[in-house]
């Protein structure tokens, strides 16, 4: 059976809950209504379940419905008889509606981004913004003294699974009565959402609306919802767009942070200067404007022609060479290293990021971005990007550790993100080659094992290349045994 059915092995205790629920609750302000909660699996997306939640009108009750029809029938006796009338059913009007993702993230280590990625863009960038690949919360996010925020999220963000809200969405007469703080409540007490999660994340912004919005509007409903996440407990995750709640653990540093110190995102910080038109950018900044607008020998030939420029800030403290980090052009950083010397090497702008760390930020993003896509099958990062990282840590004065292979260039440790120095070709480390040469010799012990009782129990043959191609134990497998000969 467990070889014929093994999905069945692999049931989470989430299938076990009725997946469809409808009771009448009293909302305050509102009066009853019908709440109906739905839990279904993702069609696409494996280890993510869907959950809906909708507060309706119930205008079935003591109201006639359209095509009502009543006949009359002749009884026994003759006479006629009125049979009961036949209504339609309406369809209920939803006065709210949550729509959630429920994450197993203990089931997706090794490919968070890439299920992250398969629901929607918005998943895709929580997803990458706050986690690596195993789903542990990047470290930047709890050990930068700028990016940390309050400080009040670690690393027991890396366990367990997660609820995601992704919209919550009240119509306008119910606007402004509590619906949504109530909606939110109910949530969190889901047996679905107990049983399974332990926290919950959501980014309280105003969705794209059918009818066109003023951007004061938008900042308003923008206002109004964090607010009403704040209410409920949640509290930002460093100083991201994301606001988390530790729903389980009352103890938990969050709960006794108050709302008012609760810091700001950085997009919301940046939001007034993203918010400039293009050509006023271009008229304050021209020189950054030219490195993001330009190819690369038009930029070459502008930083030429103006170098008393070559130091100049934006309002958010980035110097050119923060803005060449971050598209990351080799040439450009070359070209700026070469003509400015180390002087903005150590300048943070307003994230706290030196052009070094925007640098490796766009070097992993690449990285996570093609893994995500194809797995396994990533060739490192191109020599000229790893060239100037090399360039900008020694213009910084640090101290980088020379490859395992003397033979390498010594820019070749960034090639696939070495940081120790002691990586086999960049990219083995020391502890994974032990891992793999325990692994190797006991997988060869257990193939001799096989092959030894087989001499005593003749069995089938083993298929040609099983042993070479299926259980690749390397220098622990007999050559004779190995290749066949």
């Amino acid at each position: 059976f467990a070889h014929q059915q093994p999905q069945q092995l692999l049931l989470h205790p989430l299938m076990l809950l009725k997946n469809t629920t409808t009771t009448i609750r009293k909302v305050p302000g509102c009066g009853p209504l019908i709440f109906e909660h739905k839990l279904r699996p993702h069609f696409e997306a494996p280890h993510v379940w869907q959950l809906t939640s909708k507060l309706m009108k119930d205008d079935q009750a003591n109201s006639p419905s359209e095509g009502s029809s009543s006949k009359r029938r002749k009884g026994d006796d003759g006479a006629e008889a009125k049979m009961p009338s036949i209504q339609k059913k309406k369809k209920r009007e939803p006065v709210a509606t949550a729509e959630c993702l429920i994450f197993l993230k203990d089931r997706m280590h090794g490919n968070f981004h890439y299920i992250m990625d398969i629901h929607s863009q918005e998943t895709q960038e929580f997803g990458v913004g706050l986690f690596d690949n195993n789903g542990c919360l990047r470290t930047e996010h709890f050990t930068h003294p700028t990016k940390r925020g309050s400080g009040v999220w670690g690393q027991e963000l890396n366990r367990g699974s997660f609820l995601f809200v992704e919209s919550i969405e009240v119509e306008q007469p119910y606007r402004r009565r509590g619906v949504a703080t109530w909606l939110l409540q109910q949530l969190i007490v889901q047996p679905e959402v107990q049983s399974s999660c332990s926290f919950i994340y959501a980014w309280p912004i105003a969705l794209n609306s059918r009818t066109p919005m003023a951007e004061a509007e938008r900042s308003a409903i923008s206002a109004g919802l964090l607010h009403v996440f704040h209410r409920a407990g949640f509290r930002r995750v460093a100083r991201t767009n994301w606001l988390a709640l530790a729903f389980k653990d009352p103890s938990h540093p969050s709960h006794h942070l108050q709302e008012s110190n609760d810091p700001t995102s950085f997009d919301m910080d940046e939001a007034r200067f993203d918010a400039l038109p293009p050509d006023d950018k271009e008229r304050r900044y021209p020189f950054h404007s030219a490195l993001v607008n330009m190819n690369t020998e038009e930029a070459l030939a502008y930083i030429q022609a103006n170098l008393a420029s070559i130091h100049q800030k934006d309002d958010l403290n980035y110097t050119p060479l923060h803005v060449a980090a971050e598209i990351g052009n080799p040439s450009i950083i070359q070209a700026l290293l070469m003509h400015g010397g180390p002087h903005d090497v150590l300048v943070c702008n307003n994230r706290g990021d030196t052009p070094i760390s925007l640098l490796e930020q766009h070097m992993r993003g690449l990285r996570d971005f093609a893994t995500a896509l194809v797995p396994f099958f990533w060739t490192g990062h191109p020599d000229e990007t790893c060239q100037a990282l090399m360039a900008l840590k020694l213009a910084a004065g640090q101290q980088v550790p020379p490859p395992c292979d003397p033979s390498m260039p010594a820019w070749s440790v960034f090639k696939y993100d070495c940081s120790c120095g002691q990586c086999s070709s960049g990219w083995l480390s020391p502890r994974m080659h032990k891992r793999l040469y325990i692994c190797a010799d006991i997988g060869a012990g257990l193939v001799r094992d096989a092959l030894t009782f087989q001499e005593v129990v003749p069995r089938l043959p083993l298929p040609p290349g099983f042993v070479e191609h299926e259980l690749p134990m390397g220098e622990f497998i007999p050559l004779d045994i190995r290749g066949g000969e």
